[in-house]
């Protein structure tokens, strides 16, 4: 884990290494975890510099709605809960939470 003080009391620099190190664990546990990015083949090896993210898709709310389980990051039996968005913007998407996720 990454002290906080180090991120908010770093250079310009450091904070963007940070960032990087952070984003490339976000991408490989993306990619390991959840079936839609594993589809994608999500390049985290070429990531040199934060603003590398532009090269990632979007991912809109009607591939969530389409495929919700593809975007679920951990198994079923891991699931202790799910709640779900107000969809005051459509249709309400349900969303999966860990034992972790409630405490």
């Amino acid at each position: 884990m990454i002290p906080s003080d180090t991120y908010a009391f770093g250079s310009t620099d450091e904070q963007q290494h940070i960032q990087l190190q952070k984003l490339r664990l976000l991408v490989n546990r993306l990619h390991q975890a959840a079936p839609h990015y594993r589809r994608l083949g999500l390049p985290d090896y070429s990531l040199s510099h934060v603003n590398d993210i532009k090269q990632f898709p979007c991912t809109t709310k009607e591939m969530i709605e389409a495929q919700p389980t593809d975007f679920y990051c951990v198994p079923s039996d891991q699931i202790a809960e799910y709640t779900a968005t107000t969809g005051t913007q459509g249709q309400a998407i349900t969303v999966p939470l860990t034992s972790s996720d409630l405490h």
